[in-house]
């Protein structure tokens, strides 16, 4: 079972993830795949694309973000 911190964690990033610009790459992503993981340097927005996706997909409830700073 995963833990509920980081359910309570990803809740709360998605209430700040700003939704009125989405970076280019959210279409180009197979997000059907059962774990997505994005590489890059920091800042650049990957977070943010994650964050948008969840929020925009949110209805069918199969989702998790965690960031690698959190381990």
């Amino acid at each position: 079972m995963v833990d509920i911190a980081l359910y309570s964690y990803m809740e709360e990033l998605l209430k700040y993830t700003p939704t009125a610009f989405s970076r280019y790459m959210l279409q180009r992503i197979d997000w059907n795949s059962r774990l997505v993981g994005i590489i890059g340097p920091r800042g650049i927005g990957k977070s943010t694309m994650i964050l948008q996706h969840i929020i925009r997909n949110q209805t069918d409830g199969h989702h998790l973000y965690v960031s690698a700073d959190n381990i």
